[in-house]
């Protein structure tokens, strides 16, 4: 076998490994199952009034039809600290079923109002703890939203 040849080999190989990895990373990527979870804190305004409120978006990010159920709020005295979760009532869903389909591309939106009782959740330590919005889907996955400061999510 002369130098030619086996050189042409090698890189036959290498071609054909790197392009079964390529194939491989593709498929897991085109595969994923995503929700992506955006909260900002925002107004509502109605008859003159306007409230103060956390607006929670869901947004399907994969290809696939998703299943999810409403938000829990976690809340955490810094950031890489054990989270306390808390179920509280969402005011405003697109659909008033739960759980929600999210077909690929669609978002759902959730707000909830910046009262005495969500206050009262995080108000040890307001200035210093953490929020952080949680979903389930139907398959028992947990997807999170990044965690905020408080006093930047929930200013009074």
């Amino acid at each position: 076998m002369s130098d030619t040849s086996l050189m042409i080999s090698i890189v036959a190989v290498i071609i054909a490994f790197t392009s079964l990895i390529w194939n491989i990373i593709k498929q897991i990527m085109n595969d994923r199952h995503v929700l992506k979870i955006n909260a900002f804190g925002g107004f509502v305004a109605g008859a003159g009034v306007s409230q103060k409120v956390v607006y929670i978006d869901v947004i399907n990010a994969s290809k696939f039809p998703k299943y999810n159920y409403e938000p829990v709020f976690c809340v955490s005295q810094n950031m890489f600290s054990k989270q306390t979760r808390y179920a509280i009532n969402y005011n405003y869903r697109e659909s008033s079923s739960s759980p929600v389909e999210l077909t690929p591309g669609k978002k759902t939106s959730y707000y909830v109002e910046v009262s005495e009782d969500l206050l009262k959740i995080v108000r040890d330590d307001y200035d210093h703890s953490y929020v952080q919005f949680k979903v389930k889907d139907s398959l028992g996955r947990t997807y999170c939203s990044k965690k905020m400061k408080t006093n930047r999510l929930i200013r009074t």
